[in-house]
């Protein structure tokens, strides 16, 4: 074979085509970048065509701020919890839900992201022709205000604009030009579960016909937490995006109240404030306090399954502690308001 022949053989998928980024077979002559070729073929034949929906205005519900020692993956697991979901955390950063797994979480993708996005956004020649097919292929102003937009499938879910270092819900006050050229992005993408849109404007209530604008940055893996911290309006975009994807259904069971007694070398460790992080992450209400003979004992309430795999980590416990054994027993008492560690017993 010449340097002027050259051979390759792939396959596109018309809807959501997976092609390697880069590949060449230097043996058998000159380089050839084949999946740029192949992409610009099927774009010639519109082979890939982008016929988006119009874009959603989806609210996500407002929110107090989520606290500095909580991170989005512990926010995952409280709504998993609240929704008596059975889940995993194998990880600090990955979550299974459902048993089996209806849903994976890990460092900030899901098991819905498809891999055409990642490699998508990995591409700028690639994505630029998606883009560009979407109508939405503009180069953003230098001058202009932007708007950061969440999206999960085609609904907006929340936005902000920052100024003077502070970060500026305005969600509810997107026009619909702007909700809409949110929703071709995420086509464009080939929808993945997720993603950020930051577009620069003139005035984020004005149809983007009588304006200039433009899309600076997309990114699938979006830092969540900026919706709920260092924002004058913090939304729960994790619950809201919970919703759109439900990979399981919430079951409707009566919380339960149980009571834990832990024994080991488990005063002294931080035990007690280890559990109360704990039973915060799995949206529980707890009483919690050391007792005279050296134990620990809990008040826990909230759905089953969020206190099973509760008692399943308590039987670990912190680092410094030696857990001997957890006893689970039904509680009729009164129900713990919030979350409290309580003074130890005084004996008699």
């Amino acid at each position: 074979m010449t340097d002027q022949q050259r051979f390759w053989m792939t396959e596109i998928n018309a809807s959501t085509p997976a092609i390697s980024a880069q590949f060449h077979f230097p043996r058998y002559g000159v380089p050839t970048e084949v999946a740029s070729r192949l992409i610009e073929h099927a774009f010639h034949h519109q082979a890939m065509p982008v016929n988006p929906e119009p874009g959603c205005l989806t609210p996500a519900p407002r929110c107090v701020p989520l606290s500095d020692t909580l991170t989005i993956e512990d926010r995952l697991q409280q709504l998993a919890g609240e929704r008596n979901w059975p889940f995993h955390r194998l990880k600090p950063d990955t979550l299974l839900l459902g048993d089996p797994a209806a849903l994976i979480w890990t460092q900030g993708l899901t098991s819905r992201t498809p891999l055409e996005s990642r490699q998508v956004q990995r591409d700028s020649a690639w994505l630029g022709e998606r883009l560009k097919h979407a109508d939405i292929a503009r180069k953003a102003p230098k001058k202009g205000q932007e708007v950061t937009l969440l999206l999960g499938n085609q609904h907006v879910l929340a936005a902000y604009v920052e100024h003077a270092s502070q970060r500026i819900d305005v969600t509810e006050h997107l026009h619909q030009g702007i909700v809409d050229i949110g929703a071709r992005a995420m086509h464009a993408l080939y929808r993945p579960g997720h993603a950020t849109v930051v577009l620069v404007v003139r005035d984020v209530r004005q149809s983007p016909e009588t304006q200039a604008w433009g899309i600076k940055s997309l990114e699938i893996q979006p830092d969540l937490s900026r919706f709920y911290r260092g924002i004058d309006q913090p939304r729960d975009v994790m619950a809201a995006l919970l919703d759109i994807w439900t990979p399981l259904p919430a079951q409707t069971l009566t919380p339960e109240s149980r009571w834990l007694h832990i024994t080991g070398h488990v005063q002294g460790v931080g035990y007690r404030q280890w559990l109360a992080q704990q039973a915060t992450c799995h949206a529980l209400k707890a009483h919690i306090r050391n007792l005279p003979d050296g134990g620990v004992d809990a008040v826990v309430h909230g759905q089953p399954e969020a206190i099973d795999h509760l008692v399943t980590q308590c039987r670990q416990g912190p680092e410094s502690a030696r857990v001997a054994d957890v006893q689970v027993d039904a509680w009729d008492g009164d129900v713990p308001q919030g979350i409290k560690i309580l003074d130890t017993p005084v004996t008699a």
